[in-house]
């Protein structure tokens, strides 16, 4: 597998990462849109380089020629987030942290609003 290298990369250097490669990754700024993630293809330089070639070899990420970045979906950030193989690698993508939000729907002055605002002005006459 390509992303082997990046393990064991990640399983001998644990202790002390590479303060260079952390600098460079934090250089490249978190892209997204609705498809998923992005990343600028560069010829492999740094840990971040490889491990997105590698999730791109392995079928996970793929190349959008039009933009030469790879491109990371949604669905397979969940599925990596929930396979124990890419536990180590997960912080490389510098992924925001995971939080307990939830979606809550919200409507004021809507039709239903004004038909029990008349109900309670009759019930008065």
């Amino acid at each position: 597998m390509a992303l082997e290298f990046i393990k064991k990369l990640m399983g001998q250097s644990k202790q002390n990462h590479s303060i260079q490669d952390k600098v460079e990754a934090a250089s490249i700024p978190l892209q997204y849109n609705e498809i998923g993630l992005f990343y600028p293809k560069n010829t492999p330089q740094n840990t971040s380089d490889y491990l997105w070639q590698g999730l791109n070899q392995e079928g996970l990420a793929y190349l959008d020629e039009n933009s030469q970045s790879y491109i990371l979906t949604w669905e397979n950030i969940f599925d990596l987030q929930q396979d124990e193989d890419y536990q180590d690698i997960l912080p490389l993508l510098q992924l925001p942290q995971n939080c307990n939000f939830s979606p809550s729907i919200q409507s004021k002055n809507s039709i239903s609003d004004l038909v029990l605002k008349f109900k309670t002005i009759f019930r008065f006459f």
